[in-house]
């Protein structure tokens, strides 16, 4: 998922701490099953930027490294999960719609 990746959530942190408000967030679930649907919400709510996989790139993983290192990972790891309510909102509705 989005969350499994350094580079997706380095954007998602720096969106937020340089004023994006979670007022106008839309997250957009392209899960097909519950399955995956569950998977998504566990990769916000239980996130850890230790187990995020890095570009392969050696200037990027060092820019995000940098750019978790001045954030500490202990805030890093805060700012990402306050995505969750915005992702669980999503997930629900795509469970609401998807039941007959």
């Amino acid at each position: 998922s989005l969350a499994d990746q350094l580079w997706c959530v380095g954007e998602l942190y720096t969106w937020r701490v340089m004023g994006g408000r979670m007022e106008a967030v839309e997250v957009l679930p392209v899960a097909s099953s519950a399955a995956e649907r569950a998977n998504v919400m566990a990769s916000f709510d239980a996130f850890h930027v230790i187990w995020t996989t890095v570009p392969a790139s050696a200037d990027s993983t060092r820019a995000l490294v940098q750019l978790v290192e001045l954030a500490g990972v202990a805030g890093f790891n805060e700012v990402v999960r306050g995505f969750l309510p915005a992702v669980r909102k999503a997930v629900d509705a795509q469970r609401a719609s998807a039941v007959p």
